[in-house]
């Protein structure tokens, strides 16, 4: 079955994605640095016909470059992806498949398979200071990544946190009088998009950038201790 996409069609679907995942363009880190994420398509496979429509298997790049971004000696961080996604006839993305890091400038990179998760055995009667945790597994060599996996969510987590704030501080700076008001609904967006659930492994691990963000975010509003969401 032939499908009815060109190849302008289908590189705005994915891109579409991508600009979901990644978030290109400027952004602000939590000491008040900028930087910059940017991101190239390297390669789109053709779309291959499954039960619920098509599927996409696309390959990019994700560069991050900083305000200490200095050629040779601490170039840009770059991530490559290969990432499918399954498409209905009209284009809209309706499931994510998997996403593979295949290529990065760490020195100790692995290449990972981001979506697959292994829970590890319950613990032993008695053991009482362990917390379950679920753990990442690569597929391919059967090594667990669940460090590098946290450390890569963990960015992304900043990266979505300061696009709150910063949107907040605007809005605020726009409209003084209704700070109290921005600041709950800002408050409230960090809690839900990096608390339970949203790292996967070790969700824990996230509660500490969380709480960071919540007080960046009173403290860039100008919001006062008694006045601050416990």
């Amino acid at each position: 079955m032939v499908h009815l996409f060109n190849n302008d069609e289908i590189r705005k679907i994915v891109w579409k994605q991508i600009e979901e995942d990644v978030s290109p363009g400027e952004h602000v880190g939590g000491s008040g640095h900028l930087g910059h994420v940017g991101c190239n398509i390297d390669g789109v496979d053709e779309p291959r016909k499954v039960p619920e429509g098509w599927e996409i298997t696309y390959r990019y790049t994700v560069s991050v470059t900083t305000e200490f971004t200095i050629f040779p000696d601490n170039p840009p961080t770059e991530n490559g992806y290969e990432k499918t996604i399954v498409v209905d006839e009209n284009g809209d993305i309706i499931n994510v498949r998997r996403t593979l890091i295949i290529s990065s400038n760490w020195e100790s990179f692995e290449p990972a398979d981001l979506t697959a998760t292994e829970k590890t055995p319950e613990k032993a009667p008695g053991k009482v200071d362990e917390i379950p945790v679920q753990r990442v597994i690569d597929l391919k060599t059967g090594r667990d990544i669940t460090g590098k996996y946290i450390s890569q969510r963990l960015g992304e987590l900043e990266i979505i946190a300061n696009k709150i704030i910063q949107h907040a501080s605007i809005s605020a700076n726009a409209a003084p009088e209704n700070s109290r008001r921005i600041y709950e609904v800002a408050y409230w967006e960090i809690h839900e998009k990096l608390g339970s659930g949203s790292i996967g492994p070790a969700t824990a691990v996230a509660a500490g950038l969380m709480e960071e963000k919540k007080e960046k975010l009173a403290d860039v509003l100008g919001i006062k201790g008694e006045d601050r969401i416990n």
